[in-house]
């Protein structure tokens, strides 16, 4: 068992180095939804992050990011799409791993956009996930997704795969200031291991220009039928957001919590 979470551990901090690391909380306001026009949107960031692990001896590893998303959001309410790519690296400067991640997105309504997602990482781990966001108004909405991940290496690919469930809720508080929750499970069916990772995060944007600062904090937990591995983290980011304001699911970025995005 050891070993097993020896490896696992490693895998920890490989995701986790990629994790936290990229999101939207573009506010979005009431007063300005009728004046969406852009069917292009995204942002840019750049990010750091910090996580402890309580083992024996402790495990800390620090990670920045730099990353994108872009999507293509149709005005007529049909067919989209969204790219979302992220590298870290150490504070050397030496690169880390790096992935993206591919959606095909459908708008059932105003206020429902389902989707389709691919993401390739350069561990050679390939994952597909169906999602749903759903938008409540303009200030609250939630994500939910379902995902496999396995890794093209393997000589029995696909198996053995990780499953993997993500959510998020997201509410912009005012012009100013946003909050986000974010949970993931994973199922490492070949070691017969589980993690959960939780994150807290909130969001300050500066007034009449699109730059923000977030800060988030974290919590992990790795565990099977007869140990358990926590840790905790802390993030900060700084991001330039770019398309003007979202109106109802249109505007809104996917996240992609089951591949390890959680900013």
């Amino acid at each position: 068992m050891k070993n097993i979470f020896g490896a696992a551990i490693v895998a920890l901090l490989a995701l986790t180095g990629a994790a936290h690391a990229a999101d939207d909380l573009r506010p979005s306001y009431d007063s300005q939804a009728a004046d969406l026009q852009n069917e292009d949107f995204g942002n840019v960031y750049l990010s750091g992050s910090f996580l402890y692990l309580n083992t024996s001896p402790a495990i800390t590893k620090d990670t920045e990011a730099v990353g994108f998303k872009y999507a293509h959001d149709p005005l007529d309410g049909s067919f989209g799409a969204q790219i979302d790519g992220n590298m870290n690296f150490n504070t050397s400067g030496t690169i880390g791993t790096y992935k993206g991640v591919g959606h095909i997105t459908h708008q059932l309504g105003d206020n429902s956009k389902i989707g389709f997602a691919v993401m390739y990482d350069s561990l050679n781990n390939l994952g597909l996930a169906v999602e749903d966001l759903y938008a409540f108004n303009n200030s609250t909405w939630v994500q939910a997704q379902i995902g496999v991940i396995g890794n093209t290496y393997s000589s029995s690919f696909p198996t053995p795969a990780t499953y993997a469930v993500g959510s998020s809720i997201n509410h912009v508080l005012n012009q100013n200031f946003s909050l986000r929750g974010d949970v993931a499970f994973w199922n490492y069916n070949q070691a017969n291991l589980n993690e959960v990772d939780a994150l807290a995060t909130l969001q300050y944007t500066l007034d009449n220009f699109p730059i923000s600062l977030s800060v988030g904090a974290g919590y992990d937990n790795l565990f099977s039928s007869t140990s358990s591995i926590s840790g905790y983290s802390a993030d900060a980011k700084l991001q330039w957001s770019f398309g003007g304001p979202s109106n109802g699911v249109h505007g809104k970025l996917m996240r992609a919590n089951v591949f390890g995005l959680m900013p």
